[in-house]
Parts: C-alpha cells; structure tokens; sequence
C-alpha cells in the first residue's frame, strides 16, 4: 500500500494504472489483481490508510484533553486544518479523497461514521460530568456538531477556501461549544 501511495501522491489517481503500481513494487499487474480487484479498490485501500490515520491522530490527542468543551473546539479547528494542509500541500492524494467522497467510497463513508462517534463519545462525557447541556436529545445534538464539520472536511467546500479555512473553524468550533455549554 505504501507503494501505491506514493504513486498516487506523485502522479494523481487519475494518472496511475494498476501496472504503474505492479511494476513500483516488482510484482505483474495479474499478482497484484489476487488481492485487489480493481484499480478503484487500490485508491480505496489508499484512502482507508490516510483516513484512519487521520482519526487515530485526532482520537490520540483528544485522550490527553480534560474538558469535553475543549475536546470539541479541538475536532473541529484539527479537522479543518488538517484538511487545508492536505488540500495545500498534498493535492493529488487531496484529489483522491475528493473522488472517494464524490462516489461515496466505503472508506469515506467510515470516516464519516468515525467521526461521529467520536462526536458522541466527546458530548456523553460532557454530558456525564456536567459540562454539557441534556435537554437535546444525544442523536440529535451529534448529528448537528457533525453538520457543522462537514464543511471543513468535505473536499469540495475546502477547496473553496482554504485559507481562511482554520480560522472559521475556530468561530464555528466556539459556537457549537457555547451552545452545548450549561
């Protein structure tokens, strides 16, 4: 996998065949078929790697975060900015989660679900010490805090502006936690 990694953050999905990938790590196109049957399944397996990694960086440092009001601003403001670094610096594998999310790949459909458990995880805890409201029902609540993000993780929206992209995390980011806040 890193292999075809790599080749696609070198040359772009679009770009890169399964023989491209076969011949990078020294195997014939048909071997590399035995385990993937086709090349939207290599860019899935690619996307997979990228995005659990992305939810394990945010799971492990949201574990050394006291307050869940914290944990919230931080999802928000790490998942904006590690969107505007990928898109910025990293546009051909940028460009590959785009399609992912555009064909709604397993992969980003996983993200997705990651991500509001872990929303979830954040409010019950918040919700167990105090910290949060209980009025609104729990599904309810994680699925707005979700819609909110969407913006700054959706590839789409991020491309359109970048930049600025960290900063209205952080405004959106203090009004989810205040209206969550008792």
């Amino acid at each position: 996998m890193q292999a075809a990694s790599e080749h696609v953050r070198h040359y772009g999905y679009q770009k890169t065949t399964v023989a491209d990938i076969a011949k990078t790590i020294q195997l014939s196109p048909a071997y590399l078929y035995h385990f993937f049957d086709s090349k939207q399944a290599i860019g899935e397996a690619v996307c997979t790697l990228m995005l659990e990694d992305l939810i394990k960086n945010l799971a492990n440092m949201l574990a050394q975060i006291d307050s869940p009001g914290d944990c919230i601003m931080f999802i928000i403001s790490n998942i904006a900015t590690a969107s505007t670094s990928m898109f910025l610096e990293d546009r051909k594998m940028h460009d590959l989660i785009a399609l992912s999310f555009r064909e709604k790949w397993a992969s980003t459909e996983r993200y997705r679900s990651d991500l509001l458990k872990i929303v979830r995880e954040v409010v019950i805890r918040g919700r167990e010490i105090g910290e949060f409201e209980r009025n609104t029902p729990l599904d309810e609540t994680c699925e707005a805090i979700h819609y909110t993000m969407e913006p700054f993780y959706y590839p789409i929206l991020v491309q359109q502006n970048p930049r600025e992209l960290p900063e209205e995390a952080v405004a959106v980011a203090k009004l989810v936690r205040r209206s969550l806040i008792l």
